[in-house]
């Protein structure tokens, strides 16, 4: 007997509702996945990556000399995150629109968010948690969205680590798809370090040996190139092999490009040593 046109449209709707259904979960998490499996390997929408992040990025629209979009460039050369959020100020009206069109440049060329939370990280009062929970809840789904950064160089900065747990907890619990990451100076010990471990996913330190005098971002004896390894195996301890360690290493730094400093940059050779010390360490 062969079914009928209505037999057969109850069929297909019904084949079309149950599709519906298992596509449900991907809709309501319509953003990125980011994960860190047990081998500390960042997992990005089921695919392992190598963080490698600029702070900060070209601008949304501004053109590589090429003429393709400047973070469409940095993407196409491997890059995968860049810092947005405030920068020398604190979270306005102002930062929230800018943000927006980050995320949008972001998802636009291949590129991820690492969303500076800057003030918000370290929770103090309610009027800092609702702001805290509006950026979380704004940007959490967007395409663009990638990490999220806490407060910078909390242990140097003597900024109190309960304050910083609870931010960290209030945007885990709205935001169980994106890593949190803190980074700290090339300042106090490994003990005075590791209560910092609660406090974020993924830590590291920012490390700048290039300058005059050679080494002045370190406090340690070794003034060379490779005091990068010595901060590297300094954060594995400080993690106990427990979280992923990130190496925020130099291109320019304030110690460089600031009145009264001498301007000077990594060559080539130089940026790659770092690179590898790093991930060698």
């Amino acid at each position: 007997m062969r079914p009928t046109k209505s037999l057969l449209f109850r069929v297909l709707k019904s084949l079309a509702l149950l599709l519906a259904l298992v596509q449900l979960p991907h809709v309501l998490h319509a953003g990125n996945v980011v994960t860190i499996n047990s081998d500390n390997v960042l997992v990005l929408n089921g695919e392992r990556v190598f963080p490698i992040g600029f702070t900060l990025g070209p601008p949304p629209g501004a053109k590589a000399p090429n003429g393709k979009e400047g973070l469409r460039e940095l993407a196409d050369a491997g890059g995968l995150f860049m810092r947005t959020g405030p920068s020398g100020h604190d979270w306005t009206e102002q930062t929230f629109a800018d943000e927006q069109q980050w995320e949008d440049a972001a998802a636009r060329c291949g590129m991820y968010c690492w969303v500076f939370l800057r003030e918000l990280a370290s929770v103090t009062n309610s009027e800092c948690e609702a702001k805290l929970r509006r950026v979380v809840n704004q940007f959490k789904d967007h395409p663009g969205m990638g990490i999220w950064k806490g407060a910078d160089e909390p242990q140097w900065g003597k900024v109190k680590v309960e304050p910083l747990i609870r931010g960290y907890n209030i945007v885990r619990e709205l935001d169980p798809n994106h890593p949190f990451v803190t980074m700290q100076a090339p300042r106090g010990t490994v003990k005075a370090l590791r209560p910092y471990n609660a406090t974020c996913d993924v830590t590291g330190m920012d490390i700048y040996p290039i300058g005059y005098p050679p080494g002045k971002d370190s406090l340690l004896p070794n003034k060379d190139l490779n005091m990068v390894g010595d901060y590297t195996r300094m954060m594995m301890d400080v993690t106990e092999g427990k979280k992923p360690v990130w190496m925020v290493l130099q291109i320019a730094w304030s110690g460089v490009v600031q009145p009264g400093k001498t301007l000077r940059f990594p060559t080539f050779p130089e940026e790659r040593f770092m690179t590898y010390e790093a991930i060698i360490n």
